[in-house]
């Protein structure tokens, strides 16, 4: 399975990269030009970019939506991990 253009929505603001990933293939952004894409046994595919700042969190509730581009095939399953760094909200 993969997945196209993958969009994380960080309280109204996107971030798209347009990037295809397939199974067992993960991302990691630390910035608009700090993202990496790593295949099953972490090689290095590419890197991304998005354009776009990273969007920060607030402090109290934050709204996060994933997304990507429709495919053929049966919807994909993702596991999508944040981490904040930083001062503490």
């Amino acid at each position: 399975a993969s997945i196209r253009n993958p969009v994380l929505t960080v309280n109204g603001q996107d971030i798209e990269l347009p990037i295809e990933m397939t199974s067992g293939s993960w991302i990691e952004c630390a910035g608009v030009d700090d993202c990496t894409v790593y295949g099953p046994r972490g090689e290095l595919l590419g890197k991304p970019r998005s354009g776009k700042p990273i969007p920060l969190l607030r402090e109290g509730r934050n709204d996060l939506r994933f997304s990507v581009a429709p495919g053929p095939g049966p919807s994909p399953r993702v596991k999508v991990t944040v981490f904040s760094h930083g001062e503490e909200l």
